[in-house]
C-alpha cells in the first residue's frame, strides 16, 4: 500500500497545477495519505473499513454542520449520521462495479455549496483508491484459498514435502513430513538443512543439495540411507528443486519417497527366496518340479539320491516309468485329477523302483501351482523317504508276535513252577505268592507296555499319510521311546529284586554323596525332554554308609519315579543330606523331595509292598519301590514317603531314607 500512496501522491502534484488560486487545498490534498493507512489493516472487516474512510478525508470534509457522506458496497454500507439526500446540484455521487459487486459513494452540502471541480477530481480519486484497496483484498482472498488449495494438496500426498528458505532454514513441511521423520513438524521447521540433522545423513546428503543450489537445476537423489529425527533408519529417494527468485538461488524445495517398506518387502520377498531355494536344495526331502505331461523339469540332490538317477535322465523320463507297478495305477489316476484342476493337491504313499531295481518307499505329496489366470501350470512334487519306517514297521509287527509267543512261554514256564513247589506246604505258599508277583508283572505292566507300543504303532500307521499330523507323530515316536525304556527299567528291576531274594548280600564302605552326584549327572544328560532342576544339599562334607553298588537302584528309581510322575512343566527335585540317630543308630539321612502328582496318604504305606492292586500295578511305580525297599532293608535302613507340603499330597512327595553310618 505504501507504492499507492506514493502514486497518489504524485498525482497531487498534478492536481496543484490545476488551479492556482486553489493552492490552499494542496495540504488538504495530502492529507488523503491518511487515509491509506486504513488499507494497511488486512485483518478487518470491509464494513469496518468503510466506516474509517470518512474519518481520514481531509479536514475540509469534517465539517458536520455542511457535509454528509454515504458509503455503498453490496449489501454493505456506511453513512454519517446528519446524512440528507440533497439536490442533483449539491452532491458528488460515483458508481463503479468492483468484483461484481457495486460501489457507491455520494457526498453532499447541507447548505447547498456547489462543490469545485478539484473536489469533485478528488472524490474520483477516493473511489479510485476504494477499488484499489478492495481488489487488494480479493487479490489476498484468493492468494490465501490457493494456498490454502495447495497445502492441502500437499498434505493429502504420501510423499514428503519440505521448503528451505535461501539461508538453509526450513520453513514449511506437509504432513507426510511427520510420519517419515517420526517427529512433529515443529520439530523440522527452522532447522538448517545441512547442519542440524544426523552427520552421516547430510553428509550424503549435501552433496546433492550443493549441485541443485549451484546449477539452480533439479537434482534427483536415489535410496540414500537417512537416519531420521526419530532414530528410525530409512532408505530415501527424491528431487531437490531449487527456488529461483531474479535469476538468484532463494531456497529449495526437497520431495521425499520413503522407500523403507519397499526395501523391506524385497527383504522379506528375498528371504522366502533363500527358503524356498533351502527347501528345493536342501538333503531333508525330495523335490521336483514337474510338468503337465509327468516329466520332471528341476529335481534335487536329495531326489537324485533317493533314485539312483542322475538329473538328465529323469528329465527323460515320465515318472510312471520309476513307479512300482502295482501303485501305478492310483498314483496316476490322482495326477489326472490334480492337472484337470480337480483337486490342488494329494497325498499317497508309494513304491518306487531305484535305478538298481530295489525298493524305495517315499510319501508323495503333490501340489498344483496356477499361472496368474488361474490355469495349471506345473507341479509340485515333494517326496519323503520312508523305507526305513517302513522296515521299522515291520520288525514293530514281528517284535510283537515274538512277545506274545514269549509271554505264552513265560506263562507256561510259571505253571510248571508252581506245580513243582507244591510239594512242599511252605514253599509253596511262598512260591504261590512269587508266582503272583511275576504274573502280575507280567500280565499287567508288560502287557500294558505292549498295549501302549501295538497302538503307537496304529496310530503312526493312521496318520503316516497326511503331513499335518507331524507333530502328533512326533509325541507317538516319543511314547515309543518312553514305552522301551520303561520295559527295559522293568526288566532290570525285576532282574534285580529275584536276584536280591536268592542270594547274601555283602556290604561295604560307599561314599554316598559322590554315588548321588554321579547318578544325578547321568539324568541330567538323559532327560533332555524334560526341564530338570535338581540340587543336592548336604550338612555334612564325607558321607560313607553301609551298603554295596545296589545303592545306585535305589537312588535311580527314586529320581526316575520324582521325574516320571511329575506333571509340572519344570520338575524340581531337592535332595538332602543330614544325620539322625534313632533306637542309638547313626544314620545318614537322605530326603529326596519332588513337585510331583504326589502320593494319596492311604496308599504310602502299600506303594513299598509287592502285592499292589490293579491301579498301582499299571502305574509302574511299584515294583521300582518294591526293589528300594528290599535293597534298603539289606542295608538295615529304613525308608518311608510323607508329603512334600503338610496336609495336601498334590503338591509333591517326599521319599526319606535312613541308611546306616560307616
Amino acid at each position: 500500500m505504501t507504492d499507492l500512496g506514493n502514486k497518489l501522491e504524485d498525482k497531487a502534484d498534478v492536481l496543484d497545477s490545476i488551479e492556482n488560486e486553489k493552492s490552499n487545498r494542496k495540504e488538504q490534498l495530502k492529507e488523503i495519505n491518511n487515509f491509506l493507512e486504513i488499507f494497511d489493516e488486512s485483518n478487518e472487516g470491509e464494513n469496518e473499513t468503510l466506516s474509517k474512510i470518512p474519518q481520514s478525508f481531509p479536514k475540509f470534509f469534517r465539517f458536520p454542520k455542511s457535509i454528509s457522506l454515504r458509503l455503498d458496497y453490496g449489501n454493505e454500507g456506511y453513512k454519517t449520521k446528519n446524512f440528507e439526500t440533497g439536490s442533483d446540484s449539491d452532491e458528488i455521487s460515483r458508481y463503479t462495479t468492483i468484483l461484481g459487486k457495486r460501489l457507491r459513494i455520494k457526498v453532499y452540502y447541507n447548505g447547498g455549496k456547489i462543490f469545485t471541480e478539484y473536489e469533485t477530481l478528488l472524490f474520483k480519486r477516493i473511489t479510485k483508491i476504494i477499488k484499489l484497496y478492495l481488489e487488494n483484498t480479493r487479490l489476498k482472498e484468493k492468494k490465501r484459498l490457493l494456498t490454502t488449495f495447495y497445502r492441502e494438496i500437499l498434505n493429502a500426498i504420501k510423499n514428503g514435502v519440505w521448503v528451505s528458505d535461501e539461508k538453509e532454514i526450513i520453513t514449511y513441511c506437509n504432513s507426510a513430513m511427520q510420519t517419515i521423520a517420526g517427529v512433529p513438524v515443529e520439530q523440522i521447521i527452522g532447522k538448517n538443512v545441512l547442519t542440524d540433522f544426523h552427520h552421516e545423513t547430510v553428509k550424503i546428503f549435501k552433496n546433492y543439495y550443493i549441485k541443485a543450489r549451484n546449477s539452480l537445476k533439479p537434482v534427483k537423489y536415489k535410496n540414500i540411507p537417512v537416519d531420521t529425527p526419530s532414530g528410525r533408519k530409512s532408505i530415501q529417494s527424491g528431487w531437490l528443486i531449487p527456488r529461483i527468485k531474479d535469476g538468484k538461488y532463494n531456497g529449495m524445495i526437497c520431495t521425499i519417497d520413503d522407500l523403507t517398506e519397499k526395501y523391506q518387502i524385497k527383504e522379506q520377498l528375498d528371504e522366502k527366496k533363500s527358503l524356498y531355494e533351502a527347501i528345493v536344495f536342501s538333503n531333508s526331502i525330495g523335490v521336483a518340479v514337474v510338468d503337465m505331461k509327468g516329466h520332471p523339469l528341476e529335481i534335487n540332490d536329495y531326489l537324485l539320491e533317493m533314485f539312483g538317477y542322475s538329473a538328465e535322465e529323469l528329465r527323460k523320463m515320465h515318472f510312471k516309468e520309476f513307479t512300482f507297478p502295482k501303485d501305478k495305477g492310483k498314483d496316476l489316476g490322482l495326477y489326472k485329477e490334480l492337472i484337470a484342476g480337480k483337486r490342488d493337491f494329494y497325498h499317497i504313499e508309494k513304491r518306487y523302483i531305484h535305478k538298481d531295481g530295489s525298493i524305495v518307499w517315499g510319501y508323495l505329496t503333490a501340489t498344483l501351482i496356477r499361472d496368474s489366470q488361474g490355469q495349471p501350470n506345473y507341479v509340485i512334487s515333494l517326496v519323503q523317504d520312508i523305507t526305513e519306517k517302513k522296515h521299522t514297521e515291520q520288525k514293530l509287527r514281528k517284535s510283537k508276535e515274538n512277545l506274545k509267543e514269549l509271554n505264552q512261554k513265560l506263562e507256561l514256564k510259571v505253571k510248571e513252577r508252581t506245580q513243582e513247589l507244591s510239594q512242599s506246604r511252605k514253599k509253596y505258599k511262598q512260591a504261590f505268592k512269587r508266582v503272583n508277583f511275576y504274573k502280575n508283572l507280567i500280565t499287567h505292566d508288560m502287557s500294558n507296555i505292549l498295549q501302549n507300543i501295538y497302538s503307537s504303532v496304529e496310530l503312526v500307521l493312521l496318520y503316516r499319510e497326511n503331513p499335518s499330523y507331524s507333530d502328533e507323530l512326533n509325541d507317538i515316536i516319543n511314547v515309543l521311546k518312553e514305552q522301551t525304556i520303561r520295559g527295559i527299567n522293568f526288566i532290570k528291576n525285576a532282574r534285580n529284586l529275584a536276584n536280591l531274594e536268592n542270594k547274601q548280600q555283602k556290604l561295604q564302605k560307599i561314599d554316598l554323596l559322590d554315588e548321588i552326584e554321579d547318578t544325578v549327572r547321568i539324568f541330567e544328560t538323559s532327560f533332555l525332554s524334560r526341564e530338570l532342576d535338581i540340587k543336592i544339599k548336604s550338612e555334612i562334607n564325607q558321607v560313607f554308609i553301609k551298603a554295596n553298588e545296589l545303592i545306585n537302584d535305589v537312588i535311580e528309581n527314586l529320581l526316575s519315579n520324582s521325574i516320571k510322575y511329575n506333571d509340572s512343566k519344570k520338575v524340581e527335585i531337592r535332595i538332602k543330606i543330614s544325620t539322625q540317630i534313632k533306637e542309638d543308630t547313626h544314620y545318614v539321612r537322605v530326603e529326596v523331595i519332588d513337585n510331583g502328582i504326589g502320593i494319596p496318604d492311604n496308599r504310602k504305606k502299600e506303594i513299598f509292598n509287592q502285592i499292589r492292586n490293579k491301579k498301582y500295578s499299571r502305574s509302574g511305580m511299584g515294583l521300582g519301590l518294591s526293589l528300594v525297599k528290599t535293597i534298603v532293608h539289606i542295608f538295615d535302613g529304613k525308608i518311608w514317603v510323607e508329603n512334600r507340603i503338610k496336609n495336601d499330597y498334590t503338591m509333591g512327595s517326599k521319599f526319606i531314607l535312613l541308611l546306616p553310618e560307616y
